[in-house]
């Protein structure tokens, strides 16, 4: 009898098994991001934290709070999916004075943080400038950099 279950137990085995060797990864919606952030760590900076998602739609804009782990200089950096043509960042201080402003007509603007203190909350602003996907808006995705 345990012969039986264990024979008849290999045909499911091997569909899971293949069923998982042939599902296909999902596809990064913010492939730019990787390639931006594959620029700013090359350059000496480092990835601090996970990166921040969502999806805005053309105008829309997110506030952002960042928590600064150390004293140094610090990046900012966004991107958007495909669908996004432009996107902007805006980076301020604790007190609202804006310290730095990437409003180019791209789709993966950056922003610096010279010489920030330790567990200073910092504010990322993400403006949607122009998204093709009107009715679901475009995705972004946003990380924080420290200088190594």
């Amino acid at each position: 009898m345990k012969q039986f279950l264990t024979f008849a137990a290999l045909p499911l085995i091997a569909s899971l098994t293949l069923s998982q060797a042939l599902a296909v990864p999902a596809a990064d919606p913010v492939p730019a991001y990787k390639d931006v952030v594959a620029e700013v760590t090359a350059d000496d900076y480092r990835a601090v934290g996970a990166p921040v998602q969502g999806r805005l739609e053309t105008d829309g804009q997110r506030l952002i709070p960042l928590k600064v782990p150390a004293n140094g200089n610090y990046l900012v950096l966004a991107a958007c999916d495909d669908e996004c043509y432009d996107i902007d960042l805006s980076l301020f201080g604790a007190d609202g004075t804006l310290l730095y402003r990437d409003d180019y007509d791209d789709d993966f603007p950056v922003v610096y943080g010279d010489k920030l203190k330790a567990g200073q909350t910092i504010y990322a602003m993400i403006r949607m400038y122009d998204c093709a996907n009107e009715k679901d808006g475009c995705q972004y995705r946003l990380g924080l950099f420290a200088e190594k």
